[in-house]
């Protein structure tokens, strides 16, 4: 699995391509966000083509994960 996280501007960015289960897709968002001080309140998720892509909060950035 990968975990994107995607810019405003479209832009992937990796955040790791070492997970092998969806659960440390979610830890890995989790680090990534606590190393932006961004505070989600939420989170949801859905499916797009190939990949899941998930909210949390910010309008205009998203996380996509690809198993």
């Amino acid at each position: 699995m990968k975990v994107y996280f995607e810019k405003t501007n479209g832009e992937l960015v990796l955040i790791s391509d070492k997970i092998t289960m969806i659960e440390e897709a979610w830890e890995e968002i989790d680090d990534f966000l606590e190393s932006k001080d961004f505070k989600s309140y939420y989170k949801r998720a859905w499916k797009v083509d190939d990949y899941t892509k998930v909210d949390v909060g910010s309008w205009t950035e998203f996380f996509r994960i690809y198993e």
